[in-house]
């Protein structure tokens, strides 16, 4: 069992500040090593522990271990063992690993990444309830948690909270298969998506004309997001012009069309790559 930031007891096996490895990988798996541990500053029996490790991923050639109060460990063979800078003192509860970059959450509403699970960066996630479990799959990273919370990202940087009913428990672990994430949590639930969850729909801004007989268009969608740009002469037959990342804050982004005036008249539209 392990104990939330506010309290509430998670289902789950952990080990109090406790890294295990298994040497030589047998296929039992009935040979451990203690690689790591701060039990000995707690009495046999105590339950005052609170550098609780609750999580671990690896990517990029690294593993990382992460916890209560913010601790975040790494290693590159399992054996060794170095803390790292967090920035937070909320517990973290899980990460995962995807496109070169490892992701973190944890209590708080709290949202980490690092490319090596040595510098973090912390990012706005939206939310202040707890985050519990986290995957990548589909191009999304998504988390799940507290009163039902599901975040999604195309990046692990900017987070966009998914709205899906008037069910709230909470959510602890959340993967990916058969074309659909699946989360789980208190009483029972087992929440499925329709498919992968999409990023939102990009729509065209203005488009203007400006200097040299070219034109300028915006499109919105989600900070982080690419987006395809097609133009067409005649709504039927589209060709790519530009590929937009969404960078602005409020989910803007720009593309022009050189060659826009050798034509009598020109349509454009915005895709989801």
């Amino acid at each position: 069992m392990r104990i939330s930031r506010k309290g509430r007891m998670l289902p789950g096996l952990v080990a109090a500040g406790i890294c295990w490895g298994a040497t030589g990988a047998p296929a039992a798996l009935n040979q451990w090593t203690l690689r790591y541990s701060l039990l000995s500053a707690y009495p046999a029996g105590s339950f005052q522990d609170t550098n609780y490790l609750l999580g671990v991923a690896f990517g990029g050639g690294a593993f990382v271990a992460l916890g209560v109060p913010g601790r975040i460990l790494t290693s590159t063979d399992g054996a060794l063992w170095t803390n790292q800078a967090s920035g937070t003192a909320n517990e973290l509860c899980a990460a995962t690993y995807a496109n070169g970059l490892f992701v973190a959450i944890g209590g708080g509403g709290t949202v980490l990444s690092s490319p090596t699970g040595t510098n973090w960066i912390r990012h706005n996630s939206g939310t202040t309830n707890d985050l519990f479990g986290v995957t990548y799959a589909a191009g999304l990273f998504v988390a799940v948690g507290e009163g039902g919370t599901i975040l999604t990202s195309p990046d692990g940087t900017n987070w966009t909270t998914v709205a899906y009913g008037s069910i709230t428990p909470y959510l602890y672990g959340v993967t990916y298969g058969g074309g659909s994430f699946i989360a789980v949590g208190g009483g029972a639930t087992i929440l499925q998506s329709e498919g992968a969850i999409a990023p939102a729909q990009p729509r065209l801004g203005s488009v203007i004309s400006i200097s040299g007989g070219a034109t300028q268009g915006s499109v919105i969608g989600v900070p982080g997001q690419d987006y395809d740009i097609l133009a067409s002469i005649n709504l039927a037959d589209w060709v790519p012009l530009a590929t937009v990342t969404v960078t602005n804050e409020n989910g803007t982004g720009r593309f022009s069309d050189p060659a826009a005036s050798t034509f009598k008249q020109r349509y454009y539209r915005a895709t989801v790559p």
